[in-house]
């Protein structure tokens, strides 16, 4: 565990999410990243951490709390940057 800044960013997709990853590594930050989906290649090389959460579900938050914690110290910036999914009449998902 090292005892640097950590910037956790939630929510991260291949548009805002990623860039505000790396504008934090940029500053020298250790980042972690949380996406509902797996890694993101732009993600994983720029980042320390990237784990795999569905945030919506409250029970999950506390492990990537405590997964943080354990790779890269307690964050001392948080970011969430959820998305917000609609279903259109035919049942289609739009983002």
């Amino acid at each position: 565990m090292s005892t640097g800044s950590v910037a956790l960013v939630v929510g991260v997709g291949s548009n805002i999410g990623t860039h505000v990853a790396k504008a934090f590594a940029a500053k020298g930050y250790q980042v972690a990243t949380v996406s509902r989906s797996p890694t993101i290649e732009s993600v994983a090389e720029n980042n320390n951490v990237h784990l795999q959460a569905d945030l919506a579900n409250p029970a999950e938050v506390e492990g990537v709390f405590a997964k943080v914690r354990v790779a890269l110290g307690e964050p001392s910036v948080v970011v969430y940057n959820g998305g917000q999914l609609r279903m259109t009449a035919a049942g289609n998902r739009k983002s």
